[in-house]
This record gives structure tokens, sequence and C-alpha cells, in this order.
């Protein structure tokens, strides 16, 4: 399997579009391999987070944080089973697997509730999100208008000055 360069120097132009090959040959070997299917590529694509955008602002580290969780919050597929041993490698691979079916059978309905519960915290943590920065703008205007208050009652207060010495 080809790994994918990153390019870590901002002057180097970035290709986009060969990033995307690669992430879709991925997600093609992981559903041949049975860890993705496509109830699970339906749900990824129909995921969306109100105000989440694709381009975090530089120090935004909230909204990375909940981009980070909002990609992680259904663990069910995130198990890789390999093995370094090159004899008996296939049958520890076969075993874990094995294994690993049988107790995601039993574990279901509490992994399940786990995941509905992440997505809501996602959602919520999103939501509280959003009001943060409602109230930081709002905090904005009225520290606008306090040093527009002060100016002027301070522009008052000169002028009564002003007209006592008169």
């Amino acid at each position: 399997m080809a790994e994918t360069k990153i390019h870590r120097d901002p002057v180097e132009k970035i290709d986009i579009e060969d990033i995307m090959k690669h992430i879709k040959e991925r997600v093609r070997q992981k559903r041949e391999m049975g860890l993705y299917s496509d109830k699970d590529i339906e749900e990824i694509y129909s995921l969306t987070l109100s105000g989440m955008q694709a381009d975090c602002k530089e120090g935004d580290k909230l909204r990375e944080q909940l981009r980070i969780l909002s990609s992680c919050y259904d663990f069910r597929n995130g198990i890789n089973i390999t093995s370094h041993r090159p004899v008996l490698g296939k049958l520890i691979v076969a075993a874990k697997k094995g294994f690993i079916a049988i107790a995601g059978k039993l574990m279901t309905p509490l992994l399940d509730r786990q995941i509905s519960f992440n997505f809501h915290l996602i959602q919520t943590i999103d939501l509280l999100i959003e009001e943060l920065e409602a109230l930081k703008n709002e905090q904005s205007m009225l520290r606008l208008q306090h040093e527009k208050d002060i100016k002027l009652l301070t522009e008052t207060i000169e002028k009564l000055k002003g007209e006592r010495k008169v």
C-alpha cells in the first residue's frame, strides 16, 4: 500500500486530489475487509453539526477539538487486527476476529448506547460553542458601547466644567 506524504512546508503545494485518492482507496480496502459497511459510510456522509466549519480558524481550539471528537464518536470500526508472526499470524488474526465478532454481538446494546451518548454530547458541545461565540460577540459590542458612553460622559463633564468657569 502506498503511503501518503503530507508536506509540512507551507510553500509546497499540497495535492488534495492525490490525498483524496488515497483516502478513497483506504476506505475501499476497509470495506472489502468488512471494517466499513454501507450503513457506516452513509452515517459519515450524513453527519453534520450545526456551525461546524471545514477549516478551523487559527487559535480556535474548541472547534478543532470538536472536529476531532466528531470524527471518532463511533468507535466500533476502529479495530485493525494484525499479527507480526509469519507462520501463525493468519490463525491468530482469525482467532482474534472471531473473538471480537462474538464479543461485539454481546456488547452491541452497550456500544450503541455509548455511541449515541457520544453523538449527543458532541451536538451539545457544538451548541455550547455557538452560545460562547454569541456571548463573545455580545461582550465585544457592549465593550464598544461602554467606551463610547465613557467618552461621551467625559466630554459632557469637561463641557460642564467649562460652563462653570464662565
